[in-house]
This record gives C-alpha cells, structure tokens and sequence, in this order.
C-alpha cells in the first residue's frame, strides 16, 4: 500500500488578507457573561449598593435584609467592624449572611437576556453588512 501525500499551496494577497481582517475586527462582538457582571445593570434593582455593579453571590443582611455582593459585604464588615452599610447595626458573623436565592436567579436570568440580546444585535448587525456589501457589489 502506498501513501498519498497531498499540499495545497494558495496564495492570498496582502490587500484581501486586510480586507477579511478588518471586517472580522470591525464587527460587533457579542458579550460574555462576564463582561455583563462588570457592567452597571440597566436594572438598578440588580445593583449592588456598595459597588454599583450587578450583584455577584448574592447575600442580604441579618439585620436589615438589603442584598449585597458577598464579596462586598465580607470586605465591608470586616473593614468596619461588622457593622452593616445600611443600617449600622453589628452583625455578628459572616455566617449570619443569608444566601439570597431570588436575586441570584435573577441575575441569571439578567446575564442570559443581556448575552443573548448582543448575540442577537450582533447577528443583525451582520446581516445588515451583508446585504450592505452586496448592494455595493450589484452597482
């Protein structure tokens, strides 16, 4: 049995390997999920109120109930002497914190719509360069 070797040589120019290039780069990207999470959400009820961005972790307060970014919140409390942001009341262990499930799904929820929704403009925006570009090419 012998073996096939096979090279395809091509050649493209310099001019079309730009071309390609620039209109690759020039496209809208669609976000990711985590470039969402560093975004002020455009739903402010989804914001954490030490750190203006979308809540990461959410967990309330024993206290007072107000969610925050349990990340935000650990900082905060052991910065301050675990005394909570909102109403200045002592917590007295990060254990206290509460999970808080509806917010997390929430944000979920958020993050998909928002990704799905650039994905979505970015398709559009897509098939409008498309059909742009061969409007020009017919004239």
């Amino acid at each position: 049995m012998s073996a096939i070797s096979l090279t395809v040589n091509y050649c493209v120019s310099d001019a079309q390997f730009r071309a390609a290039w620039q209109k690759q780069a020039s496209r809208p990207k669609g976000l990711t999920a985590a470039e969402v999470l560093e975004r002020t959400p455009s739903d402010t009820s989804l914001a954490c109120p030490i750190d203006n961005r979308l809540f990461r972790d959410a967990v309330k307060t024993p206290c007072c109930g107000t969610t925050y970014c349990e990340e935000c919140l650990q900082t905060h409390l052991m910065e301050r002497d675990f005394t909570c942001p909102k109403c200045s009341q002592k917590i007295q262990s990060l254990e206290n914190l509460a999970m808080d499930k509806p917010t997390r799904l929430k944000v979920a929820e958020y993050i998909e719509k928002v990704v799905e929704d650039s994905r979505k403009a970015e398709d559009d925006a897509g098939d409008l360069n498309a059909s742009a570009e061969g409007e020009v090419s017919k004239t």
